[in-house]
């Protein structure tokens, strides 16, 4: 059970890392595009990235905290099921507004 944890966790994790670059490339287009329209500024641009890198050492740190961990519950078990799919969420998410 605590391998499972872990792995969806990490799953989720590497999913979120490649959501991550796709809506940095995303960003970068959209930038170009609406830095000439004034309705996208640099901080908005940081703003995003600091949230999604944030939400990616969320992932990383439960990681380690389920494999220092020895015993895991049915809740933990839930809780790393929300994390992956979570993550498979924002990449739809991500690949749809691309």
């Amino acid at each position: 059970m605590r391998w499972l944890c872990i792995a969806e966790v990490f799953i989720g994790a590497a999913i979120l890392f490649i959501s991550i670059v796709r809506y940095y490339r995303t960003l970068i287009d959209f930038k170009l595009e609406a830095h000439a329209q004034k309705i996208f500024s640099r901080f908005t641009f940081v703003l995003c990235m600091i949230l999604m890198i944030f939400f990616l050492l969320g992932y990383v740190v439960l990681g380690i905290v389920y494999m220092l961990r020895t015993d895991v519950g049915i809740p933990d078990i839930l809780i790393a099921n929300v994390f992956l799919f979570g993550s498979v969420f924002v990449f739809l998410v991500i690949k749809v507004e691309d």
